[in-house]
């Protein structure tokens, strides 16, 4: 597992350009770790702690999730929030499932690799050919919006049970099931 110290974060997690064997995590620019994705076959949990992070997975030189998934837990927060955005490599299929019971928790599935996390305020997808919000209970109150140019978000709750904003963009086909 890797713990933030309790300051404002920028994470990247993507595989070594020309060598998708090997990945790295880059914290505020700085390489942290690089390594054998198969190393981490556990699984990566990445703790938040207590500042506004920002977790970036990147898709484009190919998958870059342990076998055992990954698992992103936002801490407490002081302001803004913890992030989640994944950037997809055009060709890639994402599902997006919020926790039934729990805001700021859910899931987000990349061609069969988890992201599971906790603690959250947005999530942002790019780079994607399908993408799917799935809702996790029933009585859906939902509002889509565009934040900015080329951008969509769909906001709201399930259930009763509000769940994190999620903003994308580069998303070739959009379903809300």
């Amino acid at each position: 597992s890797l713990d933030l110290i309790d300051n404002t974060m920028t994470l990247i997690l993507r595989n070594v350009a020309g060598n998708t064997d090997f990945l790295e995590i880059l914290v505020n620019g700085e390489r942290q770790y690089a390594g054998l994705r198969s190393g981490l076959s556990g699984g990566l949990t990445i703790n938040g702690l207590a500042g506004n992070d920002t977790l970036t997975v990147d898709f484009a030189n190919g998958d870059p999730i342990p076998a055992g998934g990954l698992l992103f837990n936002g801490g407490t927060q002081s302001g803004g929030g913890d992030r989640l955005v994944v950037t997809g490599n055009g060709s890639n299929h994402g599902v997006y499932t919020p926790d039934s019971l729990v805001p700021g928790s859910g899931a987000l599935d990349v061609d069969g690799s988890v992201i599971t996390f906790t603690g959250l305020e947005p999530v942002t997808v790019s780079g994607f050919f399908e993408f799917t919000f799935v809702t996790p209970n029933s009585n859906d109150v939902i509002t889509v919006d565009s934040p900015a140019a080329g951008q969509n978000r769909i906001t709201g709750t399930s259930g009763a049970v509000a769940f994190e904003a999620l903003t994308f963009s580069t998303v070739t086909s959009f379903l809300l099931d």
